[in-house]
């Protein structure tokens, strides 16, 4: 068994209730904690971030761990920092005036 710090943004905080937590699961692999959060939350979380046809994440959002993108097969260790988040893009066209 290995905890994880899972950090919560955007529509994952709406869906958690909650900024973040600690999360105890049984497998060291990032789709087992995925199973984890679908138990206490509802297939909706998982459904938001993943497609469950292909096991590919979906457009818009990205989880990290320690910073870096996961894969739905990616290991993760005891302690590691898990980071649901949704892609962000916007900002002025390189020709506007502010």
């Amino acid at each position: 068994m290995i905890e994880i710090k899972a950090v919560y943004h955007a529509v994952f905080e709406e869906l958690a209730g909650r900024r973040g937590e600690q999360i105890t699961i049984d497998q060291s692999s990032f789709g087992a904690l995925i199973e984890q959060l679908d138990l206490r939350y509802g297939r909706s979380f998982g459904d938001t971030l993943l497609d469950r046809r292909t096991g590919y994440f979906k457009a818009g959002v990205i989880a990290l761990a320690n910073g870096r993108q996961l894969e739905p097969s990616t290991a993760l260790a005891d302690g590691d920092e898990v980071v649901f988040l949704v892609a962000m893009a916007g900002g002025s066209p390189p020709d506007a005036v502010l």
